[in-house]
């Protein structure tokens, strides 16, 4: 069997039937003029926010930096990009759902302190 051969054998050896998707997405908070939210007001907003809902906080090095809802998590990234992470489903409208509900619980809090989402590959400057 070649190299190549084995790498295949590998990948396909992870392989199901099941068919779910899931889904993650990196935004950057900004306000107006392309600067980010402070780590430590995003982390604050994180815990509150998490509280209120009745999530699972994340913790590392003793801050707030996610939480989980059992349909999806969130958690700050490098760049204190806010990541959400869909957990898997069978149907792309239980995502679109799941990311819309996401997006009406946080847009309003971003927008009365000056930020909004922005979702690039980068930070957009």
């Amino acid at each position: 069997m070649s190299f190549k051969d084995n790498i295949s054998d590998y990948i396909k050896s992870g392989e199901t039937d099941n068919e779910n998707l899931g889904l993650e997405i990196e935004h950057f908070i900004v306000n107006d003029e392309g600067v980010q939210i402070d780590f430590h007001e995003i982390s604050s907003l994180i815990s509150q926010v998490g509280r209120t809902i009745g999530a699972d906080i994340i913790y590392m090095d003793g801050y707030p930096v996610g939480y989980y809802t059992g349909e999806y998590s969130t958690s700050l990234e490098p760049a204190c990009q806010f990541e959400i992470s869909i957990n898997p489903y069978s149907d792309l409208a239980t995502i679109r759902s799941i990311y819309e509900e996401f997006r009406a619980l946080w847009e309003p809090i971003f927008e009365e302190r000056g930020y909004h989402f922005e979702t690039y590959g980068n930070l957009p400057l």
